[in-house]
């Protein structure tokens, strides 16, 4: 499954550069002077390629290969410097992912659906401002996702393996404690003093974790689907503290009474 892709200006220059596994040069350039005669680099490349055809193409592969990688460093560290002055989750952020054609990969137990769903629009005026057809971004929803036989029962095994991850989740960042955030990261610092008060019932009730019975969850999935425009979903089944036939349970009902009507 597709979380984000690069932007689709350097998709285009590696095309560019993959159409030729040459190195770039004109071929007219002197490699010697014997006499009088000029001898080219051209000359030099066919007559190797002449005498040891297969070093000569693993030896012009490897110069393909490192000039594509470096190439692959330099713009990602210019995309990473321009996505970090957009901090986080900012509109500003996905504005940006919009621009350069990224694929789209949200975390709705962090925000609510209706602010997610204006950034998203952000997005897309972006993208196709930018050129990038909207019809063919990618948008992935990541959500703990408990599927159970009854309310009362997903609920409460759901509850509880929640209270878990974020007890664990509380942990981690506890253990970094005497270090600041990156500056990209200071807006989650607004949301993680929101999940403290929120309650299960309503984190529930505002679709950032799916959790009830097969129709429920069904209900619920066509509902952010719509709302946040995603095309694609990924679901953490295995939260903290519940058994693996609880997990496995759960995974099952919605295979079998989930995904099929998804489409």
């Amino acid at each position: 499954m597709i979380f984000m892709k690069r932007a689709l200006f350097l998709s285009a220059v590696l095309f560019l550069f993959a159409c030729s596994s040459a190195p770039a040069q004109s071929g007219n350039e002197v490699a010697a002077k014997v006499g009088g005669r000029s001898i080219t680099t051209k000359e030099l490349d066919e007559k190797w390629a002449k005498d040891d055809p297969a070093a000569q193409a693993e030896a012009t592969q490897k110069v393909y290969e490192g000039r594509r990688a470096a190439l692959d460093a330099i713009v990602a560290e210019m995309l990473i410097a321009e996505a970090a002055k957009a901090k986080g989750t900012s509109v500003e952020s996905f504005e940006l992912s919009g621009r350069y054609g990224f694929h789209m990969m949200l975390i709705p137990f962090l925000n609510e659906v209706e602010e997610l769903r204006a950034k998203m629009q952000a997005y897309f005026r972006a993208r196709k401002a930018a050129g990038h057809d909207p019809s063919t971004a990618r948008v992935l929803g990541v959500y703990h996702t408990y599927v159970g036989e009854s309310t009362a029962q997903s609920h409460a095994a759901a509850a509880q393996g929640l209270a878990e991850y974020n007890s664990a989740a509380r942990e981690a960042h506890n253990l970094t404690a005497g270090m600041a955030d990156p500056e990209s990261y200071r807006s989650h610092e607004r949301h993680r003093e929101q999940m403290k008060v929120l309650t299960f019932d309503e984190l529930v009730d505002q679709s950032r974790v799916l959790a009830g019975t097969p129709a429920e969850v069904c209900d619920k999935l066509e509902y952010v689907r719509e709302r946040l425009y995603l095309t694609d979903m990924a679901g953490n089944f295995a939260l903290g503290g519940l058994t693996d036939a609880q997990t496995r349970a759960s995974m099952r009902r919605f295979m079998e009474h989930v995904a099929p009507k998804m489409g």
